[in-house]
């Protein structure tokens, strides 16, 4: 019966064409998708859960974190810096690196694809991204060159920095490591309009990383995966490192007594709130 009547035989017979047709439509868009996911390329799947946990932790934790954040808690007010880190962590940190990985797992595409799939107004995110990633890739690897040629010249005995090679130089009296530098390692010009010289020892560096860069990435997340087991786990063997050296310096006492006694009055400066939130993206 249909509202308090009963169906006659053309009411049956007209449900019974309608219901054939949304089983028509249905299959039909069956057979669409799954035509869509044969023709879609095959994505390539990291190797197991812990390589994409390292992945991921790996992307959080870097040389930023090494070198960059105690310089800045110094600078900030020193314990009292967690504070607006903390915030931004949640406000601004966390809500992207969700956003991340939600909109990698979901969709399985590039930059531009991702966006322009959800609305094609906001393919311009992606073209910023695409910018952002050259940019980084332009200077970064000549911070890792920079890192790996001290780390060699670590294993010299003395170190070279701790001894002046010019002792007529009033620079290199004052301060030898900044004079090894500037002068040794760098070789700066005086001006920007000077080319000045190509350092061998940095270019050999800078090639080794590169083909280090090969090497993880050559079977896209297939060796990225397998090389984040060191490259995750690496950074807090550096940090442990580097924190035991730290506590055993002369002095080391007076330096955690000014970290962890906060000077609340530097949260009043913008400046604090903006590097806390730039050192998020380290």
């Amino acid at each position: 019966m249909v509202e308090g009547r009963v169906m006659s035989s053309e009411d049956v017979a007209l449900d019974a064409v309608i219901t054939s047709q949304n089983i028509d439509c249905q299959a039909k868009l069956e057979r669409q998708d799954t035509h869509k996911e044969e023709d879609r390329e095959p994505r390539e799947r990291w190797g197991n859960h812990i390589e994409f946990i390292l992945a991921s932790v790996g992307l959080a934790v870097g040389t930023g974190n090494v070198w960059r954040f105690p310089y800045l808690a110094q600078k900030n007010g020193g314990g009292a810096f967690l504070l607006p880190y903390a915030v931004m962590l949640l406000v601004e940190g966390l809500p992207l690196f969700y956003l991340e990985l939600a909109l990698g797992q979901r969709l399985q595409k590039g930059f531009l694809k991702i966006w322009s799939n959800i609305r094609p107004y906001m393919s311009g995110i992606g073209v910023g991204q695409i910018i952002v990633s050259f940019q980084m890739t332009a200077y970064f690897p000549m911070v890792m060159t920079w890192c790996m040629y001290y780390f060699y010249l670590s294993f010299s005995d003395p170190l070279p920095w701790t001894k002046c090679e010019d002792e007529t130089d009033m620079c290199c009296r004052n301060d030898s490591a900044a004079y090894m530098w500037f002068e040794t390692n760098l070789r700066s010009s005086s001006s920007i309009e000077e080319t000045g010289e190509i350092v061998p020892a940095i270019i050999g560096c800078w090639l080794v990383g590169w083909v280090l860069t090969y090497v993880c990435l050559f079977k896209g997340i297939q060796s990225s995966g397998k090389a984040a087991y060191f490259t995750a786990t690496f950074p807090y063997v550096v940090l442990i490192a580097l924190f035991i050296r730290g506590v055993t310096l002369e002095g080391a006492g007076n330096g955690i007594k000014v970290l962890f006694t906060p000077d609340f009055g530097k949260l009043l400066d913008p400046i604090v709130w903006m590097d806390a939130a730039g050192q998020i993206f380290y």
